[in-house]
């Protein structure tokens, strides 16, 4: 394996490992720390070295900036938390325009699921059997209803997982 291919799986494995991390953490304790999405920004830049014409490195930071202005409006309104509108920027900034769009709609989707899985929990959740209220997933969800809050991080990761793995692929393609 030469230097150029080890640098490019540990740079994929980078954003594979902070986006992970993100959505464990912001599960767990609805915070995602700076780091993460300043290891994401900062990994981005040999990324684009390695796979990006210099002419389509703007199109990324062009989609990075559309994403960060109407996320701020979004936390500004209340709807997002800061550490969701700093990882949704930074992974925006990867997807760039030929991947944006499958991201932000997938990102909807499990938004919405996640969403309506909490209001669920907090409508029916005294109806489940105790055993399942004992389990992690179920205890934790039970505590975001109580809390009437959700984790949008869970939905920005899991879609920025999903889809880079067509955008990891097609750059893999095209070296």
């Amino acid at each position: 394996m030469n230097s150029v291919v080890a640098l490019d799986v540990v740079l994929q494995l980078a954003f594979l490992i902070c986006v992970s991390f993100a959505v464990i953490t912001d599960f767990r304790t609805l915070l995602i720390p700076n780091w993460i999405s300043l290891a994401l920004l900062a990994a981005f830049a040999p990324f684009a070295v390695l796979h990006l014409p210099l002419s389509a490195i703007g199109g990324h930071f062009l989609v990075m900036t559309i994403v960060l202005a109407l996320s701020v409006f979004f936390f500004v309104v209340g709807w997002l938390g800061g550490g969701d509108v700093k990882l949704m920027s930074a992974t925006a900034l990867w997807m760039g325009p030929g991947h944006v769009a499958a991201f932000v709609v997938l990102m909807a989707l499990l938004g919405g699921m996640l969403a309506i899985s909490i209001m669920a929990m907090e409508k029916f959740g005294r109806w489940l059997d105790p055993r399942l209220l004992n389990l992690a997933l179920f205890r934790r969800l039970g505590e975001l209803a109580d809390s009437r809050q959700c984790p949008y991080g869970v939905a920005i990761g899991v879609a920025g997982l999903i889809v880079s793995f067509d955008l990891f692929t097609s750059v893999g393609e095209a070296r």
